[in-house]
């Protein structure tokens, strides 16, 4: 069966969304957003927000460079079959990460954040499938 989307456009489409995250998250960081609309509104304070927000910076980072190493934006060499296997671990996450938003108690969470994770989810099954 022929797949419409390519790989290639999957895997790009991960990464400008994932950056897209990054900077929002730096932006919570900041405090230009409030930390409220985010977590399902379990952070309480600020030094909560740090450590929530520092380890999503960190995992998004990392998810980033698996997308880059699939879609061949950098020599996988090595790394080949490790980005495969993580790509499907992204994937798990992020269905994971779709339940939760939906059961979140904050509003932005599940109106905005469900449909780009399951958009982001139909987008990197595509790129794990990709041989």
């Amino acid at each position: 069966m022929k797949i419409p989307l390519s790989a290639k456009a999957a895997g790009n489409t991960v990464a400008v969304i994932m950056s897209a995250f990054i900077i929002f998250n730096l932006l919570i960081l900041t405090g230009l957003i409030p930390y409220t609309m985010v977590w399902g509104g379990m952070i309480k304070d600020a030094q909560d927000m740090i450590k929530f927000e520092v380890v999503t910076i960190i995992m998004l980072a990392l998810y980033l460079s698996v997308i880059l190493l699939k879609t061949h934006y950098k020599k996988p060499g090595l790394l080949k079959n490790t980005a495969g296997i993580f790509t499907w671990v992204i994937f798990a996450y992020l269905i994971l990460n779709t339940a939760l938003n939906l059961l979140s108690g904050v509003t932005v969470e599940k109106l905005v954040f469900t449909p780009v994770t399951v958009i982001l989810a139909l987008l990197v099954l595509r790129l794990a499938v990709e041989k």
